[in-house]
């Protein structure tokens, strides 16, 4: 599994100067605007930060538990579901895989965590 961690805005600088080199890996602007703003209008808490699962995934929900790998503490879904729309700049339209964000609580900390992940289109169906 490939994932990244962000707690912080220096991270998120780090990560889109890395970006380019990501190559299959690479993260749409949207994304990366989206994960801005979250680090700058929501709170996270103390152990709070956003995930991001780099590789798309088929089934988001255990995925996202063990990317986010804070075991013992328990994570809760919340309702809170937004899907990313990306467009393909080349040809105008949706790429084959679609960005989702999902809300997780901590309680044990009061902390929140934010999952950003893809899922191919094929397994959406």
């Amino acid at each position: 599994m490939k994932a990244i961690k962000i707690y912080t805005k220096s991270q998120l600088i780090l990560l889109r100067n890395i970006n380019p080199f990501l190559r299959r890996y690479r993260l749409p602007k949207k994304v990366l605007k989206r994960i801005d703003y979250i680090l700058e209008e929501e709170h996270l808490g103390k152990q709070g930060f956003l995930l991001i699962l780099l590789a798309p995934v088929k089934d988001d929900i255990r995925e996202i538990e063990d990317g986010a790998n804070v075991y013992p503490l328990k994570l809760e879904f919340t309702a809170d579901l937004e899907c990313i729309k990306v467009r393909n700049i080349e040809s105008g339209k949706i790429k084959s895989k679609e960005w989702f964000l999902v809300k997780l609580y901590i309680p044990k900390t009061d902390s929140y965590i934010y999952a950003i992940y893809s899922i191919l289109q094929k397994y959406l169906k």
